[in-house]
């Protein structure tokens, strides 16, 4: 966006927040320090100038906007673009007190792995690991697989 295109959206956001003040522009020049001199060249279509940072930070703090939204990089005028999480843990207690995991683990005690799984058996392709696992196609050492 250029710097025109960027001052006249200002500039007509700058009116609506003028707009929407009950005190009118009195109420709004005390409220954010700007003076009259300075608020008249921002709303001047023949002028192309843009507040400063401070300024830029005291309108929105004053209205209760975003600066994105005063420069209209955002319109969502109070920051209302939130990011919701994509996942969520929960904390779950099943019917024993405990979590879904410790009822697992009750349920698993005194189970045993399939033979090569165990302790240092490993995953196939890994070191440790059975040459083959039987019914899987594809695997080497396994019925239907390449050799």
């Amino acid at each position: 966006m250029d710097k025109r295109a960027l001052a006249s959206s200002f500039r007509e956001r700058l009116r609506a927040l003028i707009g929407d003040e009950r005190g009118g522009v009195a109420s709004f020049l005390a409220e954010t320090g700007i003076d009259r001199s300075a608020l008249s060249q921002f709303l001047d279509p023949g002028i192309d100038r843009l507040p400063r940072a401070e300024t830029l930070r005291r309108i929105a703090e004053a209205r209760g906007v975003t600066i994105d939204w005063l420069l209209a990089l955002s319109n969502a005028p109070d920051g209302r673009q939130t990011v919701a999480p994509s996942v969520q843990i929960e904390s779950a207690e099943g019917e024993g007190g405990g979590s879904p995991i410790d009822q697992w683990r009750h349920e698993a005690a005194g189970m045993k792995l399939p033979k090569g799984l165990g302790a240092g058996g490993g995953l196939p392709g890994l070191p440790g690991a059975p040459k083959g696992l039987p019914g899987l196609p594809g695997l080497p050492g396994s019925k239907g697989g390449r050799k």
